[in-house]
């Protein structure tokens, strides 16, 4: 019988050796061996019990369709170093594979039936640690799979990450994600020394620490930090990726108190939030200067639109703290309304704000999948771009840099010509010839389910090409941060005008991205409004 996991894990093996053989150590190479030895049911057995979450495993619990007999297949793991016949020599590790009635009954304690597991393990070790893991080594045979350290090296280098693993190729066979055919070339490696990827790697141990240690100890939080890998120049995805855990261990510092340590990280930091951390606790250390000479920094040169908007609201504030006399300004009031209406319990708010709208002209849903829906579709072959290092793996749904400041850098002539397609009559036809023939494929700012071709018409025929440059424009200048905070609702009325609405229920306020959408809306003439919610069966509060 064919085994479709070993068939995937070929695909792996092959995808990487090619690939990377040049900087392979005898390690892969003997592991490849090894596996090439096996017969198809030691092979089957091994990547089954791969993929599995632990490495140890009673044999009694072993029963998969494509291994013959387990027995043999285990003594052929064993014999070319892919596994080990010793029993687990710790008891945490040996009780968690027994369940609570086997032990109940190989204890014979049946005056522990109503305790739960755990005190079960702890009452069985009280009276004899030493013969209760004696016994329980010898009531079933054992397999301890070895090979780890390589198997995760080898996903590392076919996904690019450690979040994706062999659960895509399933994925892909049941349709539950169609990928787009991209074009994988010699030129699309994702890394290039053996030491980048093991940089990568300690990324990935130092954030599953991160999320198994003591965070209230600011000691363990620093000696963390401290082994998170050093990230060359051009590595982006990696200076990303370190960057993002170091503010989180900062952040963490810093609710423990421990602010001098916190505000070193942040300055190895080069992305958001860690300046706007940083102003705030120099305002906490009173050093005034060093904040205001810092919102200069961020002013002149920003990380993305939420830097400027904490500069907006915290130079004031930093002024009069300062003595200064702050610069009077307006500050910024979205376009807003109250509305009453009868709470329907079955519907969400702004459902229920959708179909009081849709009384008077076409109401949809749709928040932030019909704007990005769109600039998905104008950019698709941007993002799909055979660009160097962008795509190595046929199982991504964007390029690596896709949330990059360098994703818009390197593929800048042609985003500017796209660009300029919107302000053309056959701006409509090209964005609804991509839906149909791109209908399904896995794209980062396409969400199928809920872009409906019904919408996507009447929003491009009523919404002027200005409007839609503009909308471009800005998600364009930060993906990451600009492709969030649309409003909920889409409303088309009956006279071909149409409007933003963003639906606040009782309590609701407007987030951050939000209001910085809704500044740029005023800015450019795009229609909004933010609606007030409150039930008619509810009193007015005050």
């Amino acid at each position: 019988m064919e085994s479709m996991p070993v068939a995937h894990f070929e695909v792996v093996c092959r995808f990487v050796t090619q690939t990377y053989s040049d900087i392979f150590t005898s390690r892969e190479q003997k592991w490849l061996s090894a596996f090439a030895s096996l017969d198809d049911s030691a092979k089957a057995l091994y990547v089954r019990l791969l993929n599995r979450r632990f490495n140890c495993f009673r044999l009694s619990k072993i029963n998969y369709a494509e291994v013959d007999d387990v027995s043999d297949a285990v003594n052929a793991l064993a014999t070319v170093s892919l596994a080990t016949t010793d029993a687990p020599d710790k008891y945490d590790e040996i009780s968690r594979l027994f369940t609570k009635q086997e032990l109940i009954t190989l204890f014979d304690r049946q005056d522990l039936k109503n305790r739960n597991k755990t005190e079960i393990t702890e009452k069985l070790a009280q009276k004899d640690a030493e013969a209760t893991l004696h016994c329980l080594q010898n009531a079933d045979q054992w397999v301890y799979i070895t090979g780890h350290d390589v198997y995760s090296w080898f996903l590392l280098c076919f996904f690019g990450n450690r979040h994706q693993d062999m659960t895509e190729f399933v994925l892909r066979e049941l349709g539950s994600v169609t990928y787009y055919p991209y074009t994988i070339d010699e030129g699309t490696r994702a890394f290039d020394s053996r030491e980048q990827i093991d940089s990568h790697l300690t990324y990935y141990e130092c954030s599953l620490d991160f999320e198994q240690l003591d965070k209230s100890d600011a000691a363990e939080l620093r000696r963390l930090d401290q082994l998170l890998p050093r990230y060359r120049e051009h590595d982006t995805v990696l200076a990303r990726r370190v960057d993002r855990l170091r503010i989180t261990i900062a952040r963490q510092l810093e609710r423990l108190g421990d602010y001098a340590n916190a505000l070193e990280l942040y300055q190895r930091c080069n992305r958001a939030p860690a300046r706007e951390r940083m102003v705030r606790l120099y305002q906490h250390q009173k050093n005034y200067q060093a904040a205001s000479n810092l919102l200069s920094e961020m002013s002149e040169q920003p990380y993305c639109d939420e830097e400027l908007q904490f500069v907006d609201m915290i130079t004031p504030k930093l002024a009069k703290l300062m003595g200064h006399k702050p610069k009077k300004r307006q500050a910024f009031k979205p376009a807003s309304s109250k509305l009453v209406l009868r709470q329907d319990t079955n519907l969400r708010v702004e459902m229920t704000a959708q179909r009081f709208y849709s009384e008077s002209g076409n109401c949809y849903y749709a928040e932030n999948t019909l704007f990005n829906g769109v600039l998905g579709l104008l950019i698709w072959d941007e993002i799909f771009a055979s660009v160097p290092g962008a795509f190595y793996n046929p199982f991504q749904y964007a390029p690596a840099d896709f949330y990059d400041p360098s994703f818009v850098q390197r593929r800048q002539s042609s985003l500017l010509s796209r660009l300029s397609e919107i302000s053309e009559d056959k701006f409509k036809q090209l964005i609804l010839s991509r839906y149909q023939q791109c209908h399904g494929y896995a794209n980062p700012l396409v969400r199928w389910d809920y872009l409906s071709l019904e919408m996507l018409e009447q929003a491009l025929t009523v919404i002027p090409a200005v409007h839609w440059y503009a909308l471009v424009e800005r998600q364009l200048r930060d993906l990451r941060n600009n492709t969030s905070g649309f409003p909920d609702l889409i409303f088309f009325d009956k006279h071909g005008g149409y409007e933003l609405i963003e639906v606040k229920g009782p309590g609701d306020a407007v987030q951050k991205n939000q209001k910085r959408w809704f500044a740029y809306f005023q800015s450019v003439g795009v229609p909004y409004r933010v609606v007030h919610i409150r039930w008619a069966n509810q009193p007015v509060a005050g």
